[in-house]
Formats: C-alpha cells, sequence, structure tokens
C-alpha cells in the first residue's frame, strides 16, 4: 500500500506523540501561549526522528543498532518511508510486496537502487524544517 499520509499517522502514534506531548506540557509549565508551537514542533521533529529510524534499518546492522535492523522491519511487513518512496518507482518492487516476497536482500537492493533512502531523507528534512518553523518566532533563553 502506498500510503505515505499514513505511515507518518503511525510515526506520530508511535514516536511524535510522546515528543509533542512533552513538548507541550513543558512550554505550558512555562507560558501557555507557547504549548501549541511546541507541540507542532515535538510532532514534527518526532516524525522526522521515525523517518531517520527507518532509513537505519535499511543501512545499519542490529550490532550497530542495538536493536533489530538490517530489513528487520521488512521481515516484519512493516512498511516504511523508504520501502513506501521507492516503491513508487519499481514495479517490479511493488510486485514483490503485493506476492509477499521474503527475499529482504533483494528488497533492500532494490530501495537503495530507486533511491528511497535519499527520498525519505528528504521527508526527514522537511519535517525537521516545519519543526524549526514551528518555533521560529522564539526568542533565545
Amino acid at each position: 500500500e502506498d500510503n505515505l499520509d499514513l505511515y507518518k499517522y503511525k510515526c506520530y502514534l508511535k514516536t511524535a506523540s510522546l515528543i509533542a506531548n512533552g513538548c507541550r506540557s513543558v512550554a505550558s509549565l512555562s507560558d501557555r501561549r507557547l504549548a501549541d508551537e511546541a507541540e507542532q514542533f515535538g510532532r514534527e521533529i518526532g516524525i522526522a526522528f521515525q523517518v531517520v529510524d527507518d532509513i537505519l534499518d535499511f543501512v545499519s546492522s542490529p550490532e550497530e543498532l542495538g536493536k533489530p535492523g538490517g530489513g528487520a522491519d521488512i521481515l516484519a511487513g512493516i512498511r516504511t518511508a523508504p520501502l513506501i518512496l521507492a516503491a513508487r518507482q519499481s514495479a517490479r518492487l511493488r510486485r514483490m510486496l503485493e506476492e509477499g516476497t521474503e527475499d529482504c536482500e533483494e528488497i533492500v537492493k532494490i530501495v537503495v537502487a530507486e533511491g528511497g533512502l535519499e527520498q525519505a531523507r528528504d521527508v526527514a528534512n522537511l519535517h525537521a524544517a516545519e519543526a524549526l518553523k514551528a518555533v521560529e518566532g522564539w526568542k533565545e533563553s
């Protein structure tokens, strides 16, 4: 399924909501008027963080990550940004995913060849930029 919006919503639920609510809580203690901006910052930076974490699944070993990696998400059937974005470029990859192929090594090769990692980095960078925009009016403390 090619649904980057659904993926980002899952990123919010899995990671970004914790960061967003933490940022909102801290801002509320300081200045309630900043709470919405702080929450937006946390949401966007949390999504960026999760996208980068999902990129690492393609380029790092479990030993390097300290958790399952090396395609663990692929084997678990989890569609992350690099996979979703590469599948947009590759009919072969889409077919492999539809058929439930478990050739993780070949899927990783296709994701890399189709630019899925770079496109996912672009998504992460976009969300990081949005996070900074959310707090650009804040004065330094």
